[in-house]
């Protein structure tokens, strides 16, 4: 999609990091965008953000796990805006923590909002996406959907599906006007890790400590430059497969050529330097 003026992007987890960047620079591109997001404060800052840069916009407070909550929306923004282009999934949640740790419970809340979602949102505004001349769903998976990585096993898992989804939902669309793009974002400083669940983690270390310490080691990409990237290589270019973030290539190597042999690598050189030799034993046996 060459040109964005005039486009309707609806963007999913929209109150900050990578769902404001997208807001911000789809409206600076000429796209009206309908954002949606749990946190109303947020969002109605983004909203602001977008509209005094003379972009036209339209919120909901909206929980993507609820089906009826996003059919309902997508009749809403049509009802609004008349159209839509481009659907971003981008609405997501992280936990950390080791099984031991973990309910049942856990496992459905991160899969309903990081996978459910998902699938909700391209269920419900796909009908209205294939009666544009071109449009994109843009599914925002993560390299923690193509390497596992210890303490995120929900994480993971809803990431991986999500990365299914969207290659076989591409395949599907193949001969329709609805291109299919998943994201993996690698070390993006947003406020997913923050406001994320630590289940039983202060037995282990402080977990106060824990996102200070992950930027310190890791090279991060803020969510402005991680926006850009999206739009040019997803929404411009159609790539099926858009890799954004530092360390892309050691991600990418272990991910399709040392899927088998990497276990080892990550936990030295992730695990143990970001929790503790020690604090990570006592997490996982």
């Amino acid at each position: 999609m060459k040109d964005l003026k005039g486009k309707v992007a609806v963007i999913t987890g929209a109150a900050s990091g990578m769902g404001r960047g997208l807001a911000v620079k789809l409206g600076q591109a000429g796209c009206a965008v309908a954002l949606s997001d749990v946190d109303k404060d947020g969002l109605e800052e983004t909203a602001d953000l977008v509209r005094n840069l003379g972009g036209s916009v339209s919120t909901r407070i909206l929980d993507v796990s609820s089906s009826e909550a996003v059919f309902d929306y997508a009749e809403e923004v049509v009802g609004i805006h008349e159209q839509v282009d481009i659907l971003i999934n981008n609405a997501g949640v992280i936990m950390v923590a080791p099984l031991k740790e973990l309910s049942v419970e856990d496992f459905e809340w991160i899969l309903n909002i990081n996978l459910w979602g998902v699938i909700f949102g391209s269920m419900a505004f796909l009908p209205h996406l294939k009666q544009r001349p071109e449009a994109n769903i843009v599914n925002i998976s993560s390299t923690y959907g193509l390497i596992g990585i210890p303490l995120h096993i929900p994480y993971c898992t809803s990431k991986f599906a999500v990365t299914g989804f969207s290659e076989s939902l591409k395949l599907e669309l193949f001969d329709s006007p609805v291109s299919v793009s998943c994201v993996y974002p690698n070390l993006i400083k947003t406020n997913i890790g923050p406001s994320g669940r630590f289940k039983g983690m202060d037995k282990y270390l402080d977990t106060g400590e824990l996102m200070d310490r992950f930027y310190e080691l890791f090279d991060t990409m803020g969510p402005d430059e991680c926006a850009e990237i999206i739009i040019d290589k997803a929404i411009r270019k159609k790539k099926a497969r858009v890799l954004v973030g530092k360390q892309l290539g050691v991600i990418e190597l272990l991910g399709r050529v040392l899927a088998g042999s990497y276990h080892k690598l990550i936990i030295r050189q992730m695990a143990y330097k970001l929790f503790g030799k020690e604090a990570f034993r006592r997490m996982t046996n």
